[in-house]
């Protein structure tokens, strides 16, 4: 097998991972190919290669070059500079300097996170079983990593899932989304957990022998 490794400045990896990510979201969205690994980490390594591949041949969501990408940042430390409450999150865990986000700012594609349904389709309903980006954005603002307490796997490492099942008449609709590991995910959907959000997005989780886990909402949310 051909390996390829490679280290890149805190500014040109976020691009890059954003880059990529969209890139995957585009091609896969609907189906993934049969080449994908069994093992969750390792199919999302797979469809990052693929994604490289078809960005470095021609293909795949080239753009106009401009940035694409969500950061999250409170507008404090946006406009006056760091304080002992910035909150910097660019989804990849490096330090980025609040210059360069202004510096983004000035020329990146910026989508506002809204988590309502005024000027975002966050409210797909049954008309699509998978989120759309403006959902996963939405989420990804609220929460950092798998919504089941103690876990610390990363937002974009989780599936998005339906606390209502879809194929049990669910609606792809914000308010019924989570962000869930591959192992939780599989655990609320061959395991035997149960999942209920309330309209604060505080979490109840039932287990199988009964016992009964209750969460507080997110502690970040989108705006």
């Amino acid at each position: 097998m051909f390996c390829l490794r490679g280290e890149f400045d805190p500014e040109i990896g976020a691009r890059l991972n954003a880059r990529l990510r969209n890139t995957v979201e585009t091609m896969f969205r609907e189906q993934q190919p049969d080449t994908c690994p069994a093992d969750p980490l390792l199919k999302q390594h797979h469809l990052r290669a693929l994604a490289l591949v078809a960005l470095a041949t021609g293909g795949g969501s080239r753009g106009s070059g401009r940035i694409d990408m969500s950061v999250l940042i409170d507008a404090e430390t946006l406009l006056h500079g760091e304080h002992p409450e910035s909150v910097i999150d660019c989804g990849v865990p490096i330090d980025l300097p609040v210059e360069t986000l202004r510096r983004w700012a000035c020329c990146a594609e910026i989508t506002p996170i809204i988590v309502a349904a005024d000027g975002v389709s966050l409210y797909l309903g049954r008309n699509s079983r998978t989120a759309n980006r403006a959902q996963r954005r939405a989420l990804r603002a609220m929460y950092k990593c798998c919504a089941v307490p103690g876990c610390t796997t990363a937002f974009d490492d989780c599936d998005i899932h339906h606390v209502i099942w879809y194929r049990n008449g669910g609606r792809t609709d914000i308010d019924h989304l989570l962000p869930t590991c591959s192992k939780h995910h599989h655990l609320v959907h061959e395991g035997g957990w149960q999942l209920a959000l309330d309209a604060k997005r505080n979490l109840t989780i039932t287990f199988p022998d009964g016992a009964i886990m209750t969460t507080g909402p997110p502690k970040r949310r989108g705006r």
